[in-house]
């Protein structure tokens, strides 16, 4: 049986930067990573504020538009109920044709 030999640790992973000269990379890394995350879950914060306020504002919208239409209703029903009387008084006065 034959067996190859492996070029074994230092070989191999000779390209591979010891621990301590790498950190300072990574954890500047991790600060830029950290620093973008805080910035854009303010964003986010900031964007959800503004979504809330204009639904606050539209369901007001909504509210005054649809006591104008309950209004309008009303009103309509009133001049129709008017329109009726008047028809009825105009009744009175219509002279039979000769």
């Amino acid at each position: 049986m034959q067996t190859t030999s492996s070029p074994g640790p230092r070989r191999c992973c000779s390209s591979i930067p010891p621990r301590t000269s790498r950190s300072p990379h990574f954890s500047s890394g991790i600060d830029r990573n950290r620093r973008a995350q805080k910035k854009a879950s303010g964003e986010q914060t900031e964007g959800i504020a503004q979504v809330n306020q204009a639904v606050a504002h539209l369901d007001d919208s909504i509210q005054q538009n649809a006591a104008l239409v309950e209004q309008a209703a009303a009103t309509a029903k009133g001049l129709a109920e008017r329109a009726e009387v008047l028809d009825e008084a105009v009744r009175l006065f219509t002279v039979a044709q000769a």
